[in-house]
């Protein structure tokens, strides 16, 4: 036995090797079903020896399914109560037995569980998440999420402990812009841990023992080091997601820019439209709308409301049916309009406010790029950096005004396309017409193949019919010539 704790301490990971007791009053019955002193696969982790031990598991995940369906207080107190049973021998242990709990069981509910678990325990959670952070590198945003609600008096210490330990490290990457050192969603968290005004106040007015105040007042102090911090790291967030933000209202532009160049350009569509006007003359002939020179978009989409007297098809089956006679060529025009679609998802309003906060951004930029000269050396490296940044950006977003200029223009050019005022019908609504008559004209000219298959294979069934009736008439006539008899006896 004591060579088996030998080498599992050896084996486990330091910050769980506590004192000589962890596995001394583990009982045998406990053990993984093999031996780990004989076998050639040991265990190689004290996490292994957890997840091959099949009692263990089978209450974690009772205890996660429990926390599923929202009985918290029920699953931390089966775990409260396995932890008599099983080899809970310190607060730190219990912390590490929590940590690889989540290594294989790792979902919300089961991270408010072990929290719970953690608690009603007396474990310190305070150094639980500093283990946490430090090996495991869990989210923060996890726990940001959970610890107000759950741990009150306890979640801005945890979260404080974290930043506090690695403030070094985020004060360098802020002032070097480093995304690789810190990615949008750490910058965001910072951004909502920044001290208020008042805060700052307060602090900066302090002038007793510093190591004689919390977590958070500490950390904060050492972000107030950072010049402006806030508006740093706003910055930070801008340049941060700056390419992914010009690159999709780029692709948005060009869409819309594309779309409208395809409607303008379909030679298919224009003949489409020429047809439907001279049905609708041919229609309203001997009448005041009998002679119309053109006719409002928004009747395209009547196209399926009128029917014929037989009330079986309607004029879009009509219309399928006459081009698939006449111009069969034309039944494909969807194929000319590739980017209508996407381009009818688009809200020229959202485009015109994503513009507004990118320029605003960049005016954000160059702010706190004249502000910095005044902080000294210590925002050297800061500037050097975001002078990079908006000789690139700001070339960007020139030429990101220009091809939203154009996009106006067009957008406006296709509702005056087909005699629409863009104030009353504005782009999204021809674009969405477009596309609703685009799947009216394709449902219609399928149901018109389908049909005329169905009819075709009817056809066919009465012609073979026929042909049978006329074989078998054929037969009676030459039986009738009295040698019947004698063909049989030659056939046997």
């Amino acid at each position: 036995m004591k060579r088996l704790q030998r080498k599992l301490f050896l084996e486990m990971p330091v910050c769980s090797v506590v004192n000589g007791a962890l596995f001394s009053s583990l009982p045998i019955a406990y053990l993984p079903s093999y031996s780990l002193a004989t076998s050639s696969k040991p265990a190689t982790s004290w996490a292994k020896f957890v997840k091959n031990h099949s009692c263990l598991k089978e209450v974690l995940f009772k205890c996660r399914d429990l926390a599923d369906y929202g009985h918290l207080s029920l699953s931390s107190k089966v775990l409260r109560t396995c932890s008599a049973s099983f080899f809970f021998r310190g607060p730190l242990q219990c912390a590490f037995y929590a940590t690889e709990i989540l290594s294989f069981v790792d979902s919300a509910s089961s991270v408010i569980t072990i929290c719970i678990f953690l608690h009603n325990f007396r474990v310190d959670i305070a150094v639980w998440m500093v283990l946490i952070f430090n090996n495991y590198q869990k989210d923060i945003r996890l726990w940001a999420m959970y610890f107000p609600s759950l741990l009150v008096p306890i979640s801005a210490t945890v979260l404080s402990i974290h930043l506090y330990y690695q403030i070094g490290y985020y004060q360098n990457g802020i002032l070097a812009l480093d995304s690789l050192a810190l990615d949008i969603d750490q910058v965001e968290n910072l951004i909502k841990f920044c001290p208020t005004k008042e805060e700052m106040e307060t602090l900066k007015n302090y002038t007793g023992d510093k190591d004689m105040l919390g977590k958070c007042e500490q950390f904060f102090l050492e972000l107030m080091k950072v010049p402006r911090v806030e508006s740093k790291l706003r910055v930070f967030s801008f340049t941060i997601t700056f390419c992914s933000q010009v690159n999709d209202l780029r692709c948005n532009l060009n869409t819309i820019n594309d779309a409208t160049r395809e409607v303008k350009e379909s030679m298919k569509l224009r003949q489409i439209m020429q047809t439907i006007l001279t049905l609708g003359n041919a229609l309203n002939q001997g009448t005041a709308r009998g002679s119309a020179v053109g006719f409002k978009l928004d009747s395209l989409l009547k196209l399926s409301d009128t029917r014929a007297r037989n009330n079986k098809m309607t004029l879009m089956h009509y219309l399928c049916k006459l081009l698939a006679e006449k111009l069969p060529e034309l039944l494909n025009f969807d194929k000319d309009l590739l980017h209508l679609e996407g381009a009818s998802k688009i809200q020229l309003k959202s485009l015109a406010e994503e513009m507004q906060a990118v320029s605003k951004g960049l005016e954000k930029v160059e702010q706190e790029l004249t502000a910095s000269e005044n902080d000294g050396a210590i925002s050297a490296g800061f500037q050097k950096v975001l002078k990079g940044f908006l000789d690139t950006a700001e070339a960007e977003v020139r030429s990101l005004i220009s091809l939203y200029s154009e996009v106006g223009r067009n957008a406006d050019s296709l509702s005056q396309y087909f005699g629409e005022d863009p104030a009353r019908c504005p782009f999204e609504q021809v674009t969405q017409t477009l596309v609703v008559f685009t799947k009216m004209f394709n449902k219609a000219r399928d149901e018109n193949g389908q049909q005329a298959e169905a009819e075709k294979k009817k056809l066919e069934k009465e012609a073979l019919k026929e042909q049978a009736g006329a074989n078998s008439s054929a037969r009676k006539e030459v039986d009738s010539d009295g040698f019947a008899e004698i063909r049989n006896k030659l056939r046997k």
